[in-house]
């Protein structure tokens, strides 16, 4: 296991999934990532993302948590047929 990672490399990586649609993709190199890595450098790769981009990625992946349990973390009610 490499001691570093290159952060911007991960982001422009992550970037391109999001952008193309395969947010599930990206939500596994997020999940890699924590699990070699840490935490703290998945905030990293969020940091090093057009911030467009980052937004896009966590609205997709809270709006799966929705549909899969119907809360958001914290405990707020998810609802599909608002606007």
């Amino acid at each position: 296991m490499p001691d570093k990672i290159n952060y911007p490399a991960l982001s422009r990586q992550v970037t391109e999934m999001v952008l193309s649609g395969a947010t599930e993709h990206a939500e596994e190199a997020f999940s890699d990532t924590a699990e070699q890595f840490g935490d703290l450098a998945v905030s990293e790769v969020l940091e090093a993302m057009p911030p467009e981009v980052a937004s896009m990625h966590l609205a997709d992946f809270a709006q799966s948590l929705g549909s899969e349990s119907g809360l958001f973390p914290g405990g707020m009610e998810y609802r599909a047929d608002r606007r």
